[in-house]
């Protein structure tokens, strides 16, 4: 598995976003709470 940089992941979960903004409540400070972040490993 190669390195994968925060700003890599940034741009991933910004196009993520666009895509299931109908879907997907927004990120902001108000929904930051209802995000988990977790590892599978």
């Amino acid at each position: 598995m190669t390195d994968f940089t925060i700003n890599e992941m940034r741009t991933m979960q910004e196009a993520l976003q666009e895509k299931y903004k109908d879907k997907w409540e927004p990120i902001t400070p108000g929904t930051g709470k209802n995000k988990l972040l977790w590892n599978n490993g």
